[in-house]
């Protein structure tokens, strides 16, 4: 039988794990599960890591090479031995090492290695980590997924919560600092805030802050004490120590019998490890653990570390210790509570905080989290090497026969795939994760009545955010329900993608889109959720600057536009899918095809729940799984006893289903074509996917690009490194690509659009979508892309380049995104529901939820919301449809 192995890689300890059947287990290499991230390269290229390496370190530290992880991307070259090498190269040999030592343990190789890292190490690292997984000698596939994705399969495995849950991690490592929230979805966790990474709030820096505070303790103690040639008198005590108590041991080494040596030079060979050649450093790391029991405890510094030639004893106290490391936790904390907004939620929605490393058993860390998220349900601290396990758990769903998206796969040189013709709009794939398991199960702020009075609708997670915004004045109308009552309502991004844009979401290391946050990037404070404020406001009057063009009837009579009325006030009208211009079933088909978008490529989990009368069958295209995902969500908050089950298949398997009676939704990318069909069926057209392109404004001279121009900026073998290589007018300026991971839904739907294919990219640097704006405004050469919403909140920030696919030059706009003339990256999307379907509670319910709030909705999932007359009408429709249908039994 198959093994899968699980490689958690740290900078200074490794930890490996198998899965067999299913089932993980550590894998003890050595005396421990742990092994020491160090190798040793010998004279004759023979290498050794882990523990017989860390014993050859004491006799020959010329050959021995450690914390290189953490020197990934940096060109500067390591020697060992007198020998330079990269620090991918030196990963490489590390991993082939392990897979080997395992290999020959186990008597056959492993089907799959899976490695994990922090979801927020930053571009460079997650290149010089690609680099490094295609110099390893194995011949196994390789994979990497992220930490939180890691601690997400753990979660799985354990059942910890029921869906709607939140589930957050803290993990204060050695090397890197990363938090992140998990939502709990009916088919298992997800990441759905963060993951935000540190990396210098982590143990080995809290233990080179306390030696340097222990040295000049030292040096001040020693100044203190008598002169080697006083006369001191045996029965006389040391100095006084900082504590107050006095110290016999400087007394001691003060005499002058005590030998006076001189500090040896630096070597010029890399550390070996705390133990070999940081005394004083393992000596700091242990009073660390020492002060998580005690009150104080003692630093002996040799005489060769304390400059003096003397052997000093230097006590510290815990309170000196948690006033000298405090900046560096609360850093932390507030990254935890970053990646909690950005869900959005509240720490009161964590019913559980995961904490790991060695840092997190610091008294300090658990008071300044009561103190800055003292609504957290309840902290439990795992072990470190749980993150191995949930490698290996990842690893047994990989398959090694063909690597899966979210995954690193080096990629050779591959022929490039022309742009597709621009009568064919684009399509795209979803996020990592696609259905109610992928998006952040978020809420719906209730809507407020009177000052005193009584909430008159669900009040939920978002609750908190809507009355920070009625305190700071934004009071909603009097006697206003729905949605929007509250104010404006933060937008997070979808989860499922960091591994953002992650697993790295979208770069050598792929997975969530979404920071995970990418460290230097994201701004901090209350830039960040401000941000999504302004993008769901100014998402909410997308279409008001086009209202005269569009000859839209727009509501202006004080009401809530999203809290549409179930009252039929006339005649049915026709479905807005027929109410709106179609793009031809045959070219969106094509275009879905070539994005790689069909019932094989399913990102979605489908669930287990059995079909019942309160169960929702969702499928169909897998662009409009994330919306109706999100629906669900939102839904769930306020109808308790329906499950919606949502699988991404693509258009046409959906509309079969739904069709033959085996569904009783699906998403569409084009319009039914089946004539048997459409009687049996209604449908609505309920958003608009529009892909602004962007540059700084200090760019002034692209206005307009050709779709060919795009392409040839970002397809995988372009050569485009200045702006004058795409027109001989523009000027010499490097280029900078900015955008959001390739995993994402967005990315997918850009790089097919603009380079023929989803996979079809080079590198660029992967920021959040509400990132973009950020990285580009003070960059003259920079161009990305990213959603309408968040483009709208960043107007004066960046500007729009106009699009030309063969028709003109087109503008991102209102006007444009409600007719689809910013070709090729604006597109329908619609939503079908079988009429018989429509007549049972749990279907008319989600239905008519998903109706009257799909601005909401569709501006949560970060695609354009449609008009207020289509979303009239498609509630006019749907209650139509459900009338005289009783409530939901539960």
């Amino acid at each position: 039988m198959g093994y899968q192995l699980g490689i958690d890689l740290g900078v200074s300890e490794t930890t490996v794990a198998v899965a067999e059947a299913g089932w993980p287990s550590l894998v003890p290499i050595g005396t421990s599960a742990t092994v020491p991230t160090i190798l040793h390269l010998g004279p004759d290229g023979t290498a050794r890591g882990g523990l017989a390496a860390a014993g050859l370190a004491r006799s020959d530290r010329r050959h021995i090479a450690e914390r290189f992880v953490e020197r990934l991307g940096d060109p500067t070259p390591i020697l060992v031995g007198g020998v330079g090498y990269s620090a991918s190269a030196l990963v490489a040999r590390y991993l082939s090492w392990l897979v080997e030592t395992v290999t020959t343990a186990r008597g056959t190789a492993p089907d799959l290695v899976l490695v994990v890292v922090p979801g927020s190490w930053p571009h460079r690292r997650r290149e010089g980590l690609a680099d490094a997984l295609a110099r390893v000698e194995a011949d196994v596939a390789l994979a990497v997924r992220t930490a939180a994705e890691a601690s997400a399969a753990l979660f799985n495995r354990a059942g910890r919560a029921t869906p709607g849950s939140y589930v957050g991690t803290f993990d204060l490592g050695t090397g890197w600092f990363e938090a992140a929230v998990h939502a709990a979805m009916p088919a298992g966790f997800v990441v759905a805030g963060g993951p935000v990474g540190l990396s210098d709030a982590t143990t080995s820096m809290l233990d080179e802050l306390l030696r340097t505070h222990v040295l000049a303790a030292a040096a001040r103690l020693a100044a203190a004490a008598p002169p080697p040639d006083a006369a001191v008198p045996s029965s006389v005590a040391g100095p006084d120590t900082e504590d107050g108590t006095t110290d016999g041991t400087a007394a001691e080494t003060a005499s002058p019998a005590a030998p006076v040596s001189t500090p040896p030079l630096a070597s010029t060979t890399p550390p070996v490890s705390a133990s070999a050649s940081g005394p004083l450093l393992t000596a700091c790391a242990a009073a660390r653990e020492e002060l998580v029991i005690q009150e104080s405890t003692r630093i002996e510094v040799s005489a060769a570390d304390s400059g003096t030639g003397d052997a000093i004893s230097v006590p510290v106290t815990r309170d000196e210790y948690e006033a000298l490391v405090r900046p560096m936790i609360e850093d932390a904390v507030r990254a935890l509570a970053r990646a909690i907004r950005s869900v959005p939620a509240t720490p009161e929605d964590l019913s559980l905080l995961v904490m790991r490393g060695p840092g997190a058993r610091l008294p300090l860390v658990g008071r300044l989290l009561d103190e800055s998220l003292g609504g957290i349900g309840r902290r439990g601290i795992e072990a470190d090497s749980d993150l191995a396990l949930g490698a290996a758990l990842l690893a047994a769903t990989e398959s090694p026969a063909e690597p899966a998206g979210s995954q690193t796969v080096v990629l050779g040189p591959a022929a490039y795939v022309t742009t597709p013709p621009p009568s064919i709009p684009p399509v795209s794939r979803p996020p990592a994760v696609s259905s109610p398991v992928d998006v952040p199960p978020g809420a719906v702020a209730g809507g407020l009545a009177d000052p005193g009075g009584e909430p008159v609708a669900p009040v939920t997670a978002l609750t908190a955010l809507t009355e920070r915004a009625t305190a700071a004045g934004h009071q909603p109308p009097a006697g206003a329900t729905g949605p929007a009552a509250g104010g404006p309502v933060a937008g997070g991004p979808v989860a499922g993608g960091p591994v953002a844009g992650g697993p790295v979401a979208g770069g050598p290391v792929a997975g969530r889109s979404g920071s995970r946050p990418r460290p230097g990037t994201r701004p901090v404070g209350p830039f960040g959720s401000m941000r999504r404020l302004l993008a769901a406001a100014a998402a909410l009057v997308v279409f008001v600057t086009g209202s005269v063009t569009l000859g839209l009837v727009l509501t202006d009579d004080g009401s809530d536009p999203a809290a549409i009325t179930a009252a039929d006030t006339g005649p049915l009208p026709p479905s807005t899918i027929d109410q709106h211009p179609q793009f031809p079933a045959d070219s969106m088909r094509s275009a879905e095809q070539a994005a790689g978008i069909g019932a094989d490529d399913a990102t979605a989990t489908r669930t287990t729940v059995p079909a019942g009368p309160n169960t929702v069958i969702a499928t169909g295209s897998a662009e409009v799984a994330p919306i109706t995902g999100t629906a669900y969500a939102m839904f769930r908050e306020a109808q308790k006893g329906v499950t919606v089950q949502v699988s991404a298949t693509d258009t046409d398997d959906g509309l079969t289903k739904l069709c033959a009676g085996q569904a009783d939704i699906a998403g569409a990318s084009f319009a039914l074509t089946d004539p048997a069909c459409k009687d049996k069926v209604v449908g609505f057209e309920i958003a608009h996917h529009l892909l602004p392109i962007v540059v700084s404004k200090a760019n002034t001279w692209a206005q307009c690009l050709t779709t060919a121009q795009i392409g040839s900026l970002w397809k995988r073998d372009s050569t485009v490194t200045s702006w004058n290589q795409i027109d001989p007018s523009f000027p010499a300026e490097p280029v900078r690509l900015v955008g959001p991971a390739p995993s994402t839904v967005h990315a997918k739907v850009f790089l097919a659009s603009m380079t023929g294919a989803s996979d079809n990219t080079r590198q660029y640097q992967e920021v959040e979508l509400d990132e973009v704006p950020a990285e580009i405004e003070y960059a003259r050469g920079a161009i990305g892309f990213m959603d309408y919403s968040n483009f709208q909140a960043a107007a004066d920030e960046v500007r729009a380049v106009q699009i030309d696919a063969g028709r003109g030059c087109v503008e991102p706009n209102a006007v444009t995104a409600g007719t689809g003339m910013y070709m090729p990256l604006c597109k329908p999307l619609y939503i079908y529901a079988s009429k018989e379907a429509l007549r049972r509670p749990a279907v008319a319910a989600f239905m008519k939820y998903y109706m009257e709030n799909q601005r909401d909705v569709t501006n949560r999932a970060h695609f354009v919301a449609r008009d207020d007359a289509t979303i009239r009408d498609n509630t006019t429709i749907v209650n139509a449809m459900t009338a005289g249908v009783g409530p939901v039994q539960t």
